[in-house]
């Protein structure tokens, strides 16, 4: 849900885009990266419920027409909100 925050807090979304999840995976060369099942069309409402993952790839990285949040936008919403460790040294054991 912080993606799909970040995604609507900094524009490259609306509620109503849609991200279609017709193979269940989204092929970055070499690279498969996986959803648990095939979704089909998913707005954002639809990815939280169903737990779309390759809504919130695309939403990261960019794919299917949707602009990639990148690192540093994600970075920028999560870190307020103690997803994402300011100084990684506190975790490490």
């Amino acid at each position: 849900m912080a993606v799909a925050s970040a995604a609507l807090s900094e524009g490259t979304i609306t509620p109503e885009t849609t991200v279609n999840d017709a193979s269940g995976a989204i092929n970055v060369g070499a690279y498969r990266f996986g959803d648990w099942k095939t979704h089909g069309l998913m707005n954002v409402r639809s990815a939280i419920a169903q737990s779309c993952d390759v809504f919130f790839y695309a939403l990261g990285g960019g794919y299917g027409g949707v602009e990639g949040l990148g690192i540093d936008r994600i970075k920028k919403i999560c870190r307020p909100l103690w997803l994402w460790p300011s100084d990684r040294r506190r975790f490490a054991r």
